[in-house]
């Protein structure tokens, strides 16, 4: 049974009022009583109830974290850097992965608000997530981490993904590439929404056709890769050139290219997002844009921790961070009359 404030009270024959206030450093205890108490209350094993007392203060110094893909390092990343700095300005971090799944990650947001934690950092598994949560009316402040709210009501922090995807589009034509296939595309994912539309604003300035493979369903990993790679393989034209929707996707885009024999750069180019630490081993060798992931998520905590310090100054905006395009041997310029062979 846990021991409790009564127990020491009864241990020193004072009010467990006493008790309390001693524990809590309270000017109004003298530094003796305080001492006997965190002597007994040491020797009974006493451990304060930090949610009780959460309750008190009307906070918990703890904060929620959901995101899309424990398994991805892209977000492993991201939630290393939120609970880095978390643990530095001395917050707590409880972490849910909702696994591409809306209801999951709707049952997280409604448990970590049970829980009484001061705020939340969500990286949305759709952009529905964006109004669900409006409409929830949390009383906690809220950042969304690598997306991006058209709306503008809400705070996120993340990369500019449009212009990220038309700088990689223009790589590729600049390397005489012409039918370029953008694979692993869902409208209903903030970053996709808006590579796609960088991807198709270039596209179109240039007269070229636009080719993109959609996921049937919000799942951006190395086994919905390895599908869309296998359907794309079957139609015709193959394109000399594919962008994928991140590295995850691109590892399973390489698989199925090799069980078929096709060969990368050779006999397409291929180019992606993240830049995930296996991106640059010498038998992928990709060609992507690198996230600043760990950055983004110590700012997306500093942000929200800012708000539960700071309630007065919550102001929705978007934060940008600068991305960096890394060219590798996954891409290279199309030869004259090229054919798949």
């Amino acid at each position: 049974m846990s021991v409790t404030i009564k127990d020491i009270a009864g241990k020193l024959g004072i009010s467990y009022t006493t008790v309390s206030r001693a524990l809590n450093d309270r000017p109004d205890i003298s530094e003796a009583t305080k001492e006997r108490v965190r002597a007994v209350a040491q020797s009974l094993g006493y451990s304060p109830n930090d949610i009780a007392r959460g309750l008190v203060k009307n906070n918990t110094r703890t904060i929620g974290v959901i995101i899309q893909d424990i398994a991805n390092p892209y977000f492993a990343d991201i939630v290393r850097g939120i609970e880095n700095y978390a643990n530095k300005k001395d917050f707590t971090t409880f972490l849910g992965n909702s696994d591409w799944d809306e209801g999951k990650e709707l049952k997280y947001i409604q448990a970590f608000a049970s829980k009484r934690v001061d705020g939340l950092i969500i990286n949305p598994v759709t952009t529905k997530s964006f109004d669900i949560i409006r409409n929830l009316n949390l009383s906690m402040p809220v950042v969304f981490v690598s997306a991006l709210d058209q709306s503008e009501s809400c705070t996120c922090i993340d990369i500019d993904n449009e212009m990220a995807a038309k700088v990689i589009t223009e790589y590729l034509i600049d390397l005489k590439h012409t039918d370029i296939a953008f694979v692993g595309g869902n409208e209903a994912i903030a970053d996709l929404r808006d590579r796609i539309r960088g991807y198709s604003k270039i596209m179109d300035e240039n007269g070229l056709t636009k080719r993109i493979f959609p996921f049937s369903t919000p799942s951006l990993t190395r086994e919905s890769g390895m599908l869309l790679g296998s359907e794309l393989v079957r139609r015709e034209p193959f394109p000399s050139a594919v962008i994928a929707a991140n590295d995850f996707v691109a590892l399973g885009l390489l698989e199925a290219f090799d069980d078929n024999k096709i060969r990368v750069p050779d006999d397409v180019s291929m180019v992606s997002f993240d830049n995930i630490d296996i991106a640059a081993m010498r038998k992928i060798n990709l060609t992507t844009v690198e996230l600043p992931r760990y950055r983004m998520g110590e700012i997306s905590a500093e942000v929200l921790i800012n708000y539960i310090v700071q309630p007065q100054d919550i102001q929705p905006h978007h934060i940008l961070l600068n991305a960096n395009f890394i060219v590798r041997g996954s891409s290279r310029a199309k030869k004259s009359n090229e054919q798949l062979t």
